[in-house]
């Protein structure tokens, strides 16, 4: 598809994207990380920005770290941050060390990060705490010994704005399950899900995102492309007890290609990215998942060669993670790194306005 080429999909608008310098990553280069280094998720808090760059793609130094905190440029403060902070404790093949951060989720309004290790031929994959206050590793940690940890790529975390306990929830725990981990006890339980409409199906479960308006979570099937949802009104935080817990999945339709990214909105409308198309689109849920009730919010190769995660800041800005390569074939022919702004400003959701900007 290309977005001036309408013989095959029509869209409904197409926003021009605006590029910031909101992360800088010449501050990488102290820790031996190159301006193309593949980032596979972020987790904005105040001015800094954490990167999970995982060990095990595309070629990337054991040596490095696999996750890093630089300054976020988007804060408003009088303070601004110049250098990355240094993180402790990611030694490869120390296995209470971190080995390679795939995912990033942080929690509620505390000021803690988990954060998804996918481990190594050494060590298990595991889920670790961050305390964000005192800028260090805290003692929290859910073992994922028992997982599949190949597979393993995205962790969220319901939404709340209370300081009670919360769940997490795990993509891609083998076929047909994810996780869910109680963070107030550190404990996981793997959840069988089926579809609905063919419960002999199986399902690999990719991308995934909490509704930012429902006691949903949505989650992507890879080969299908197919997107389902899940009603999470009935899986009380007592669940862990019970043993064999299956729940149900309703299809809402297929993606329009090979998509990565996965993010809600505050506007009932699920966004992510055409690999093949280098382009952003938004579906209002609920609608069928046709091309004419997407919307095109950005498509560039050259400010989009491949987009990793699409995410929301503090401020309900929505961003995509840039990066020069998918993960898969660690090949462009982009030539000039630099100049790639590896967080691109999709739009902006304004409380006030009830409208995005």
């Amino acid at each position: 598809m290309n977005l001036f080429s309408l013989d095959i999909f029509f869209f409904s608008y197409y926003i021009i994207i605006t590029v910031y310098g909101a992360i800088d990553f010449e501050s990488l280069g102290s820790v031996g990380l190159g301006s193309d280094v593949f980032v596979s998720d972020i987790a904005v808090y105040l001015n800094r920005a954490f990167l999970a760059i995982p060990r095990t793609v595309c070629q990337n130094n054991i040596s490095n770290p696999t996750l890093v905190d630089i300054p976020w440029k988007e804060y408003n403060t009088i303070i601004k941050l110049r250098y990355n902070k240094h993180i402790d404790k990611q030694l490869w093949a120390k296995c209470d060390d971190l080995q390679s951060a795939v995912s990033l989720a942080k929690e509620g309004i505390k000021s803690k990060l988990w954060i998804l290790d996918q481990g190594s031929q050494y060590c298990n994959a595991k889920i670790v705490a961050f305390s964000l206050f005192q800028n260090g590793f805290i003692n929290q940690k859910i073992d994922l010994s028992d997982i599949p940890r190949e597979g393993l790529n995205t962790l969220v975390i319901e939404n709340s704005t209370t300081l009670g306990s919360h769940r997490a929830f795990v993509s891609n725990a083998g076929s047909n399950k994810i996780l869910a981990c109680y963070l107030d006890i550190l404990r996981c339980k793997t959840i069988d899900v089926t579809d609905a409409d063919n419960p002999a199906r199986k399902l690999i479960i990719q991308s995934i995102a909490f509704s930012k308006l429902s006691n949903e979570i949505f989650f992507s099937e890879g080969p299908s492309r197919t997107v389902f949802s899940i009603n999470l009104s009935s899986f009380s935080n007592n669940n862990w007890k019970v043993k064999g817990v299956v729940l149900s999945a309703t299809s809402l339709g297929s993606m329009l290609g090979e998509s990565s990214g996965f993010e809600t909105d505050l506007k009932n409308g699920l966004l992510y990215y055409l690999v093949r198309d280098y382009a952003i689109v938004r579906w209002i849920i609920g609608k069928p998942m046709t091309a004419e009730n997407h919307d095109v919010l950005g498509q560039s190769y050259t400010r989009m060669p491949y987009v990793s995660r699409i995410f929301t800041d503090p401020q309900n800005g929505i961003w995509a993670l840039v990066n020069p390569f998918n993960a898969q074939d660690c090949q462009t022919d982009l030539t000039n790194f630099q100049s790639l702004q590896r967080a691109v400003k999709i739009m902006r959701y304004n409380r006030v306005l009830d409208m995005f900007l």
